[in-house]
């Protein structure tokens, strides 16, 4: 183990104790404040968000998109705070942090017997979604993830964020355990927002055509896996508010066309929760780093 990591760690897990004594509105004010902090004056991606930003929204004024990209700061930071601080939680305070809007909508799809293909993105805080939906629900989570590059770290965020009931399933290992957990009849949750392979199916996302992840939509044919967006919205109360909507799939089949049609219509309501909610969402990645490439192009 190399010394950066062991460091890493220490770092991790103190801090990670000092916001688990703290109250959680507390942890969410210091989380805040840190966003605050970096923005100002580490300035980690800041040109990153205010160009993306200002190709995202050209008509907005300045004064706007510079409000915009400090509350995306203070978003990451304070959603990072509040999963380190997991272990201080219960599960009774993840039921009081999180309102389901509909949880009727989620014990419905479930009882189909066809598991249930749960898409998200980067916004509010999405580490909430699969613990809250259990919680909430009943309905067991599969959550596919990215491993950090720390492998301490990362069994401590696994630990984490199988606190509460989610099971959690590795990128790059996950086609064929996503597809055996929808035939058992359980829900699997993607965050689809991010940059695609270049390879990819190619689709507009504020104004621009970009790869996009085809896998969620592609699990939900080949299923026949009902598909349900879910975002955790955070509210000014320090609240969140877990707002979900099943997307349409009757008319697809399992095919080319169908795998893209069913892509568009899940993107296009990701894009208006994002409109309707900028500061929450991760503007601080390079999500339009392929715009206007094609495959093979030189």
């Amino acid at each position: 183990m190399i010394l950066r990591h062991r460091i890493e760690y220490w770092l991790f897990q103190s801090v990670s104790w000092f916001l688990g004594i703290l109250p959680f509105t507390w942890v969410q004010r210091v989380g805040g404040a840190i966003g605050v902090f970096a923005y100002r004056f580490l300035g980690f991606r800041r040109s990153i968000v205010r160009e993306n930003l200002r190709n995202a929204f050209p008509n907005e004024d300045a004064r706007r998109l510079e409000e915009i990209a400090r509350e995306v700061y203070r978003n990451i930071a304070a959603s990072l705070c509040e999963l380190m601080c997991f272990p201080s939680l219960t599960p009774e305070g993840i039921r009081e942090l999180v309102d389901v809007e509909d949880p009727d909508l989620y014990t419905a799809v479930h009882a189909r017997g066809k598991g249930m293909v749960i898409v998200s993105a980067h916004l509010g805080n999405w580490e909430l979604i699969s613990p809250a939906v259990f919680l909430k629900t009943g309905v067991q989570v599969h959550a596919m993830y990215k491993p950090q590059s720390n492998p301490l770290i990362d069994k401590r965020i696994a630990e984490r964020r199988t606190r509460f009931g989610t099971a959690i399933v590795p990128m790059g290992f996950g086609a064929r355990e996503m597809l055996r957990v929808l035939q058992k009849g359980d829900a699997v949750l993607v965050a689809a927002d991010q940059s695609a392979p270049v390879e990819s199916i190619r689709l507009e996302f504020f104004g621009r055509t970009v790869p996009v992840f085809q896998g969620p939509a592609a699990f939900s044919l080949k299923a026949g896996a009902p598909m349900v967006l879910v975002f955790a919205i955070r509210q000014p109360s320090g609240r969140y508010v877990l707002r979900g909507r099943e997307i349409p799939t009757a008319d697809l089949t399992y095919s080319e066309e169908g795998i893209r049609t069913l892509t568009q219509r899940h993107l296009i309501i990701t894009e208006s929760v994002i409109r309707e909610y900028p500061g929450q969402w991760m503007w601080t990645h390079r999500r339009w780093k392929h715009a206007g490439e094609e495959q093979g192009a030189p």
